[in-house]
């Protein structure tokens, strides 16, 4: 017993109590040390009863000790419910019996709150809420911030608020998930996961399609090769694997979407033998045999509404609105190393591939009262653009089909190369037993505008037809250029060309008319009053005029049915002289001449026009004898000059230079064998 320091032994001596030696324990002066003597504690303690299991042995302050156990001892030693009990450490052995039970009771000061902390029998550590009415609620805090988390009694739950729950490690749901009051995940405790996920795939209605058997994770978006119905909605939909519907597939772009549906195929290279990928492929047979059914089938159906408005104040602005952007880009190396003859590498590129196929039907061949039609359309592009401009300049282009082609091969190391390059290539194949027509291109109507072209063509570039060609009409042409109606050829109709009007008949234009000639031999002209000498060179007749008279001949000329109206009309004498002079000397030819017709009277007496010319003879003697010479122009002025007009001529030599400008010296005769009229014609002849 401990008190105030001091001991108290009783000493046992072979298990027998000398009590010879408790007979001065009061008398300290007798010798007797390390002995407590009697007194009145010692006396209070002496009253007491035996002391019962798990008491207390407490002063009462009465003056008296007593047993105390429980609550009365808590009291005593000032443990209350609400009073913090502090240890600088506190160890329980780790070789607890399963016996001994440890119970920590924890209750408010109000009382009504009771929760039990201890180890049960089996040593592990339980938390039992007294009261059954109240949730075990435990409560953390991170600074000031409280977080809560508790133990639903009501539900049998484990309520985190608005905590998140967070581990590295797996989560186990034996007994399934649940949002609010609904079940998400149920599973069997024999089950795993990845059996659970098929199980929900195949009772769930809609079913949601996924078999996720031996996937190392079981992640919802991998959900996405299976059946569905109904309708599924997906903000990001990410998988290798293939989504087979039976219904509409829609997608609501959002005010920040660019992309309606985007096949990424850069992110994954295609590493087997042969690879054949389609952007978007389709496939439907429509089996209603209602005749009066029908159907429309869009491989392809692009519609934008386009409501922007352009303000082009600051800078330049485009819009550009494809219905269809087809970009292939290839980087495909071509080689041969095995066989240079038979081996071969071939690659066909296209932007746009089209394959129409229209047979006879299942029934058997096309019957029809009235007759059918099918169309079959291997492309087919309608554009509509109209608009209004209002105090600017606007133009508009609409293309039907644009096609810009750039196509080169560069040789190197002793290589061929070969480019071709076509803007449209068409192979057409058809045949019927009753009628057949294959167009390579068919314009059916180009009207409406100011200028209307079927075909256009400003590159300058060389064009080739194999095969007959008909312009102006649908019938079949017979030779390699039929044409119906008018044909101009030349700069268009505007200065100078060549026209066949619709009746075949030519008409020249500009430098497209040509000059036309006349002979008239000395026979043939009729001598003046005063006229050449009658002679022969080498027995071909010449006019000689001599030198000492001006002598001269006529004739009358009807202008031919395709002369030019008021076109050029202009004479040549071609002469020569027996010996040249040997020095200059000049011949001085004149043309007189009166335009007359049908219907006029004949006069040559008045209101004729006369001009002249001097000609240069060539000098040097022998050398230049006999040299033919043509004399210079005699242009008759011919203003309202027409076909069928009659023109009276007279010509002669002005040996006496009397005219205006006449300037004849020379002193021998000089002998002409012919007169060379000429005329610009601009047809063939007169139409019918």
């Amino acid at each position: 017993m401990l008190r105030d320091s001091r001991i108290c032994s009783i000493e046992y001596i072979n298990g027998l109590l000398d009590h010879s030696l408790l007979l001065n324990l009061g008398f300290a002066s007798a010798g007797h040390t390390g002995f407590q003597a009697q007194d009145a504690v010692l006396d209070d303690l002496s009253a007491l009863s035996v002391v019962a299991n798990d008491e207390f042995i407490v002063g009462t302050g009465a003056g008296v000790y007593a047993h105390e156990s429980g609550a009365t001892a808590r009291t005593s030693l000032g443990l209350g419910l609400i009073n913090l009990v502090q240890f600088a450490s506190l160890t329980l052995a780790d070789d607890l019996v399963e016996s001994l039970v440890v119970v920590l009771d924890f209750q408010n000061s109000e009382g009504d709150e009771h929760v039990q902390v201890g180890l049960d029998d089996s040593g592990r550590l339980y938390l039992e809420n007294k009261e059954q009415s109240s949730d075990i609620i435990f409560k953390f805090r991170q600074g000031f911030a409280a977080k809560t988390v508790f133990f639903d009694a009501s539900e049998n739950l484990f309520n985190m608020g608005n905590t998140a729950l967070q581990t590295t490690g797996t989560v186990r749901a034996d007994g399934g998930l649940k949002t609010g009051a609904t079940y998400i995940l149920t599973v069997d405790e024999t089950k795993s996961l990845s059996d659970f996920m098929e199980d929900l795939v195949d009772d769930t209605s809609p079913q949601l399609g996924a078999d996720l058997d031996g996937q190392s994770t079981y992640d919802l978006v991998n959900m996405v090769h299976g059946t569905f119905s109904g309708t599924v909605q997906a903000e990001q939909l990410t998988s290798t694997d293939d989504i087979t519907m039976a219904g509409l597939l829609t997608n609501t772009l959002s005010a920040a979407d660019e992309t309606g549906i985007l096949v990424d195929g850069f992110t994954n290279d295609y590493t087997g033998t042969n690879l054949t990928m389609y952007g978007m492929r389709i496939q439907r047979d429509f089996a209603n045999t209602d005749n009066d059914s029908s159907a429309t089938h869009y491989g392809l159906f692009s519609f934008s509404t386009i409501n922007h408005t352009l303000d082009g104040g600051v800078a330049s602005v485009t819009d550009k609105n494809y219905g269809a952007f087809n970009r292939i880009l290839v980087n495909s190396g071509l080689q041969v190393t095995v066989d240079p003859i038979l081996g071969i590498a071939n690659e066909e590129n296209y932007g746009a591939y089209n394959d129409v196929t229209r047979q006879t039907s299942v029934g058997g061949a096309v019957t029809s009262v009235g007759g059918s039609i099918v169309d079959c359309y291997g492309a087919y592009n309608k554009i509509r653009a109209q608009m209004e401009v209002d105090g600017t300049t606007l133009t508009l282009n609409n293309y039907g089909t644009f096609s810009t082609i750039v196509g080169n091969v560069t040789e190197s190391g002793g290589g061929t190369g070969t480019v071709n390059n076509y803007g449209e290539y068409i192979t057409v194949t058809g045949n019927a037993n009753g009628t057949s027509k294959n167009y390579g291109l068919y314009i059916a109507t180009v009207t409406g505008s100011d200028e209307n072209w079927g075909i256009f063509d400003t590159s300058g570039a060389d064009g080739v037809i194999e095969g007959n060609l008909r312009i102006g009409s649908t019938t079949a042409p017979v030779n390699a250029l039929d044409v119906t109606g008018a044909a101009t050829i030349g700069d268009g109709g505007t200065t100078n060309y060549s026209q066949f009007a619709s009746d075949g008949e030519l008409t020249l234009a500009g430098t497209a008319r040509v000059m036309r000639s006349v002979d008239f031999e000395p026979d043939a002209l009729k001598k003046g009053g005063v006229g050449p000498t009658d002679n022969t060179e080498d027995s071909f007749p010449t006019h000689d005029y001599q030198a000492t008279n001006d002598e001269s001949v006529f004739v009358h000329w009807e202008i031919p049915h395709d002369y030019a109206s008021a076109g050029e009309i202009h004479l040549h004498i071609e002469w020569f002289v027996d010996t040249a002079p040997g020095d200059a000397k000049n011949v001085t030819w004149g043309l007189e001449y009166k335009k007359q017709s049908i219907g006029d009277n004949f006069d040559f007496g008045a209101g004729t026009t006369t001009i002249v010319v001097n000609d240069a003879i060539t000098t040097g003697t022998p050398a230049n004898d006999k040299k033919i010479h043509s004399s210079a122009e005699l242009n008759l002025t011919t203003t309202g000059f027409e076909p069928m007009d009659i023109i009276l001529i007279r010509i002669f030599r002005d040996a006496d230079a009397s005219e205006d400008g006449a300037t004849d010296d020379f002193g021998s005769d000089v002998r002409v064998f012919n007169y060379h009229l000429m005329y610009l014609s601009d047809k063939l002849g007169q139409g019918t």
